[in-house]
Protein backbone atom coordinates (compact mmCIF):
# COMPACT_ATOMS: atom_id res chain seq x y z
CA UNK A 1 0.00 0.00 0.00
CA UNK A 2 1.44 3.66 -0.90
CA UNK A 3 1.50 6.32 1.74
CA UNK A 4 -0.84 9.51 1.07
CA UNK A 5 0.44 12.26 -1.25
CA UNK A 6 2.09 15.15 1.06
CA UNK A 7 0.82 18.30 0.42
CA UNK A 8 3.03 21.33 -0.53
CA UNK A 9 4.63 23.09 2.77
CA UNK A 10 3.47 26.69 3.17
CA UNK A 11 6.83 27.71 4.88
CA UNK A 12 4.85 31.29 5.83
CA UNK A 13 2.21 29.74 8.13
CA UNK A 14 5.35 28.67 10.32
CA UNK A 15 6.11 31.12 12.80
CA UNK A 16 9.04 31.72 14.61
CA UNK A 17 7.36 30.52 17.77
CA UNK A 18 6.56 27.21 15.61
CA UNK A 19 10.53 26.91 15.03
CA UNK A 20 11.87 27.41 18.59
CA UNK A 21 9.08 24.77 19.92
CA UNK A 22 10.48 22.26 17.16
CA UNK A 23 13.85 23.12 17.97
CA UNK A 24 13.32 22.77 21.41
CA UNK A 25 11.59 19.40 21.05
CA UNK A 26 14.44 17.88 18.75
CA UNK A 27 16.74 18.92 22.05
CA UNK A 28 14.33 17.08 24.22
CA UNK A 29 14.37 13.90 21.72
CA UNK A 30 18.14 13.96 21.11
CA UNK A 31 20.13 16.14 23.45
CA UNK A 32 23.61 17.06 22.37
CA UNK A 33 23.42 15.14 18.75
CA UNK A 34 19.93 17.44 18.09
CA UNK A 35 22.31 20.18 16.22
CA UNK A 36 23.76 17.70 13.89
CA UNK A 37 20.92 15.39 13.21
CA UNK A 38 18.76 18.47 12.31
CA UNK A 39 21.45 19.41 9.39
CA UNK A 40 21.01 15.66 8.80
CA UNK A 41 17.26 15.92 7.93
CA UNK A 42 18.19 19.19 6.15
CA UNK A 43 20.51 17.13 3.45
CA UNK A 44 18.04 14.20 3.45
CA UNK A 45 15.02 16.35 2.15
CA UNK A 46 16.98 18.20 -0.34
CA UNK A 47 18.39 14.52 -1.74
CA UNK A 48 14.85 13.67 -2.14
CA UNK A 49 13.65 16.91 -3.54
CA UNK A 50 11.99 18.73 -0.79
CA UNK A 51 13.68 21.94 -0.62
CA UNK A 52 10.74 23.63 1.17
CA UNK A 53 10.94 21.45 4.20
CA UNK A 54 14.57 21.66 3.91
CA UNK A 55 14.35 25.12 4.33
CA UNK A 56 12.13 24.64 7.47
CA UNK A 57 14.43 22.32 9.09
CA UNK A 58 17.37 24.16 8.30
CA UNK A 59 15.33 27.25 10.19
CA UNK A 60 15.17 24.46 13.29
CA UNK A 61 18.97 23.60 12.92
CA UNK A 62 19.61 27.26 13.20
CA UNK A 63 17.73 27.75 16.35
CA UNK A 64 19.34 24.77 17.73
CA UNK A 65 22.36 26.75 17.51
CA UNK A 66 20.92 29.48 18.87
CA UNK A 67 19.43 28.18 22.08
CA UNK A 68 20.67 28.19 25.59
CA UNK A 69 22.30 25.18 26.61
CA UNK A 70 19.96 24.76 29.59
CA UNK A 71 16.21 25.54 28.88
CA UNK A 72 12.83 23.89 30.23
CA UNK A 73 11.16 21.26 28.73
CA UNK A 74 8.86 21.78 25.38
CA UNK A 75 5.60 23.50 26.25
CA UNK A 76 2.67 22.14 24.24
CA UNK A 77 0.14 23.67 22.65
CA UNK A 78 -3.16 23.46 23.04
CA UNK A 79 -3.97 21.83 19.96
CA UNK A 80 -1.59 19.07 20.71
CA UNK A 81 -2.97 15.79 21.92
CA UNK A 82 -1.61 13.75 24.37
CA UNK A 83 0.55 11.57 22.08
CA UNK A 84 2.62 14.46 21.97
CA UNK A 85 5.29 15.47 19.29
CA UNK A 86 3.20 18.56 16.70
CA UNK A 87 2.24 17.40 13.64
CA UNK A 88 2.29 19.91 10.81
CA UNK A 89 0.77 19.33 7.68
CA UNK A 90 2.82 18.04 4.69
CA UNK A 91 4.22 15.47 7.17
CA UNK A 92 7.30 17.78 8.78
CA UNK A 93 7.57 16.73 11.95
CA UNK A 94 5.16 13.78 11.89
CA UNK A 95 7.41 10.89 13.05
CA UNK A 96 9.71 12.26 15.61
CA UNK A 97 11.24 8.72 16.21
CA UNK A 98 12.65 9.20 12.28
CA UNK A 99 14.54 12.06 13.00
Amino acid sequence: MSEPAQQPIDAEWITEADIIRAAKLVIDLRGAGARDRARHRVGDLRLTGDHEAAEIWLRIAKAIEQLPATMPTVAKRPDEGAGGGRVFRGGLLRNPQHW
